[in-house]
């Protein structure tokens, strides 16, 4: 935040928003040698709801407090610059606390800043004090840019180390270390950023307290402002997640559904596809079957406390597609199959008995992409149940039951 048109008076455009002003001013008394006092100035904190409307997509608003001691005989040791940082630094009668008012109802530890330069580019870099664990190692931690900071990241060269690009103005931080370099403003622009936090459930650790730093740098590597987080994390029991993937025919259509096991708490179930791209909201998600073998990701969310799991499973192109007639008319009935190529290499058809498991027939349609049985069970127990497998390299890959005449 640059001194003092971010500081002092004035609205963010086409709001009545303060973006800064005088909060208050009180006298210093006399302060013997050797001591010390309290000023107590009252602050009526903004709702930190009502700035949603600059991004309605950002968490709670972060503000920045900044303490002068004003002596009009006496100006300040170093001549301020448009660099509060640096003013900060060089004056001892200037003080800065950056405060972050985080609703913890939301379930995720997120906290938000406004990035303001009014020239020249800048950078941004994340950290973490050496002596703490590293976040990236059980956590993910997330940090969005708004549209205006995303563009001035683009205009820049897009450079920067230890952060991944998920989405258009989404990072996934990959190391403790990491930075966003030359984000370039247009005049007067400013821009937010939040981080989230998200700790995973198959890394945790006793750990409970962690920290977490950005910084806001210009060319020359001065710090322009920054923040630091301070993250307490609550133990819980932990979930996992776990996906599954049914096949049924629908409108005479083969369809592949993927079933998510409930979590036993409310939770958000996202699917993501091989790619990493979101398909899918739910607890299940139905498709045709594909034409190829697909792996899709679940992603498990708590709402409680916004602890994450997640899963893989495989979406086959294999599989029975119909049994028909079903039951068997005149003893005969037609098993009709696909198969992957990855499936194709030692794949059978099995015929058993639904209780016992007593195998009755065995086809062996490896190296085939598909086809149609002829499945005659003029031998087979009446008014019995069976289930028609097909199996790939030595695992079930889907199965399908029919019941035998009377």
């Amino acid at each position: 935040m640059e001194w003092s048109d971010s500081w002092w008076g004035g609205t963010f455009p086409g709001t009545n928003l303060l973006k800064g002003d005088l909060i208050d001013s009180v006298p210093i008394p006399v302060i013997p040698p050797s001591s010390d006092t309290v000023l107590v100035i009252p602050w009526l904190v903004p709702n930190s709801d009502d700035y949603r409307v600059l991004d309605p997509l950002r968490g709670s608003w972060h503000f920045c407090l900044l303490g002068r001691i004003i002596k009009p005989d006496e100006p300040m040791t170093y001549p301020e610059t448009t660099n509060t940082s640096e003013n900060v630094i060089n004056n001892n009668r200037i003080a800065q606390k950056n405060l972050s008012i985080i609703d913890t109802w939301t379930a995720k530890l997120d906290a938000n800043l406004l990035i303001d330069c009014h020239s020249g580019s800048f950078g941004l870099t994340f950290s973490e004090p050496d002596d703490l664990p590293r976040l990236p190692d059980e956590s993910e931690v997330t940090i969005r840019l708004d549209s205006i900071l995303y563009l001035a990241w683009l205009r820049g060269g897009m450079q920067c180390a230890g952060i991944e690009l998920i989405s258009d103005g989404t990072f996934l931080l990959k190391t403790a270390n990491a930075y966003l370099h030359n984000l370039i403003f247009e005049p007067y622009e400013f821009g937010f950023l939040s981080v989230k936090f998200n700790f995973l459930t198959q890394q945790m650790t006793p750990q409970t307290n962690y920290e977490f730093h950005v910084m806001q740098t210009n060319t020359a590597g001065e710090v322009l402002g920054g923040e630091a987080y301070s993250i307490i994390k609550s133990p819980r029991v932990p979930f996992y997640a776990s996906a599954t993937v049914t096949s049924t025919m629908e409108n005479g259509l083969p369809i592949r559904t993927l079933l998510a096991k409930n979590i036993g708490e409310p939770a958000v179930y996202n699917w993501y596809n091989e790619e990493g791209t979101w398909v899918h909201e739910g607890m299940t998600y139905s498709m045709p079957r594909p034409e190829t073998n697909e792996t899709y990701t679940l992603e498990v969310t708590a709402l409680r406390d916004g602890y994450k799991d997640y899963a893989e499973a495989i979406v086959r192109a294999s599989g029975i597609m119909n049994l028909y007639p079903n039951p068997p008319v005149d003893d005969m009935m037609n098993i009709a199959y696909a198969l992957d190529a990855q499936d194709a290499a030692n794949a059978i058809i099995r015929v058993s008995v639904l209780i016992f498991g007593t195998v009755y027939e065995v086809f062996d349609v490896s190296n085939t992409d598909g086809g149609i049985l002829s499945l005659n069970t003029s031998t087979y127990p009446r008014s019995y149940p069976f289930v028609v497998s097909l199996i790939c390299n030595g695992a079930v890959i889907d199965s399908k039951m029919f019941l035998t005449a009377p």
